[in-house]
């Protein structure tokens, strides 16, 4: 995911944050969207917490997901 790749690009993250990034974009690109309350059910919670392995970026996470499902089109749509 093109959004998530500029998110990721040029910072220094750990391997868990970009584990717990490559799970967001696993689902998303496996149902083409993906609620931001998704991020406190497993298995990211499984991971830790995304507001604490994120603590400075976790609002960037959430506007990005929001961003991605409002122009996600439904299966079907022209």
């Amino acid at each position: 995911m093109d959004s998530f790749a500029a998110f990721l690009d040029g910072s220094k993250f750990s391997a868990t944050q970009i584990r717990f990034i490559t799970l967001i974009i696993d689902e998303l690109t496996a149902n083409g969207m993906m609620e931001p309350a998704r991020l406190f059910e497993s298995p990211y919670v499984d991971q830790g917490h995304a507001d604490v392995i994120f603590p400075a970026d976790f609002d960037i996470i959430v506007n990005i997901l929001r961003d991605v499902n409002a122009n996600a089109r439904p299966q079907g749509a022209a």
